[in-house]
This record gives C-alpha cells, structure tokens and sequence, in this order.
C-alpha cells in the first residue's frame, strides 16, 4: 500500500483529502504545519506528499526547500495543494521544486489522477 503524507493545517480538509486517499487504496497520514511534516517525510519516507503552503510554523515553501535539502527525501513527489491561485503562486512553486501544483476547492478525481501521475514518475 502507498503512503501519502498530508500537510494540511485545515482539519477539515486533512480529513477530507484523507477520506479521498483511503477510499483509493492508499495510507494517508497527517501533519498540521511543514516542521512536523519535514519529520514524518525524513521517519516514514512516504511515496507522495500533498503539502498546503499558507501554514504556521513552517509553510510549504520551507518546508519544500528543507526536504529538497535531504538527499533521503530529495527525491519524494510533492503536490502543492492550495488555495494560492495566481499563475505567479504556481510559478513560484514549480520553481522551489513542487512535482505538482493543485487548487483548492479539488475535485476528488483531479486530486487523484495527480497522485497516480507521480507515483508513475517517482524514482
């Protein structure tokens, strides 16, 4: 079974995007801000992380750079998924280094035809 960690500091939408993850045959598991999410990813090496950006503590712009950083984690998928919707917010998170870039509102089936996209181009 895949592992997809979700960094999400919204509760609501941490359950909601796990539900979407079960229902599809994956292990979801949680953080609410990228500090705790960095060390989940580096303790349980997930196959695909979905990271919001607008976070306390650590949001998902650090939180990318920092898992880049690790040749361990470096390589891990990540999908932004967010409510930064400009061409300029997807830019800059192509740019630090995001597989991916969502927005929400998501519809249950785009969320998942990403996830299987960058199962298929992990390393």
């Amino acid at each position: 079974m895949k592992k997809i960690l979700v960094i999400e500091d919204d509760e609501s939408i941490r359950r909601s995007v796990g539900m979407m993850l079960r229902i599809s045959g994956f292990e979801a598991f949680y953080a609410e801000n990228g500090s705790i999410g960095l060390q989940m990813a580096t303790q349980s090496m997930p196959d695909v992380i979905i990271c919001d950006i607008a976070m306390p503590v650590m949001d998902g712009y650090s939180f990318i750079t920092e898992l880049r950083k690790n040749p361990a984690t470096s390589k891990i998928p990540v999908i932004f998924l967010t409510a930064k919707a400009s061409d300029e917010d997807q830019a800059k998170g192509k740019a630090m280094g995001a597989n991916a870039y969502l927005t929400k509102p998501i519809w249950p089936a785009d969320l998942m035809k990403t996830v299987q996209e960058q199962l298929g181009s992990a390393v």
